[in-house]
C-alpha cells in the first residue's frame, strides 16, 4: 500500500509534466514518445546489465556461463553469494557516478543531445 501511494506521489506529476510544458497536442505526444521511448531503453538496460556488472565485478565462483542473451557466453561470478557484497556496492558505485555526471551533463548550456532533441520535437 505504502510502495503505491509513493509512486503514485512521483507518477502523477511526472505523467502531466509534458502537457504542462504545451499547450500542443501534437508536442505533447511528441514529448510523451521520446519520454518513454528513453525511459523505457534506461529500464532495460539497467534490468540487464546491472546482474551482468555485479557478476564481472565479483570474484566468488567465477566460471563461463550463459548470460542469457543470444547464448553469449561469459566469465562470471556468483552475485546471490554474501561475499560479493563488495561487487554490488562497486556497481552501484559506478551507477550512481554515472546519474551525477549526467545530471551535472544535462545542466550545461552547450548540450548538444537535448538540443538535438529540442530541435527534433519543433519539427
Amino acid at each position: 500500500m505504502a510502495t503505491a501511494v509513493v509512486y503514485s506521489f512521483v507518477n502523477i506529476p511526472y505523467g502531466a509534466l509534458n502537457a504542462s510544458l504545451t499547450p500542443d497536442n501534437d508536442e505533447i505526444a511528441k514529448l510523451t514518445t521520446v519520454r518513454m521511448t528513453l525511459a523505457n531503453i534506461a529500464n532495460l538496460l539497467v534490468y540487464t546489465c546491472l546482474p551482468i556488472f555485479v557478476q564481472l565485478a565479483t570474484s566468488v565462483d567465477r566460471s563461463s556461463k550463459d548470460i542469457g542473451m543470444f547464448g553469449i557466453q561469459m566469465n562470471l561470478g556468483d552475485y546471490s553469494s554474501a561475499q560479493s557484497a563488495g561487487a554490488w556496492f562497486k556497481v552501484h558505485g559506478v551507477y550512481m557516478v554515472g546519474s551525477i555526471v549526467l545530471w551535472i551533463w544535462t545542466k550545461s548550456p552547450e548540450n548538444i543531445v537535448l538540443g538535438y532533441i529540442g530541435r527534433f520535437l519543433q519539427k
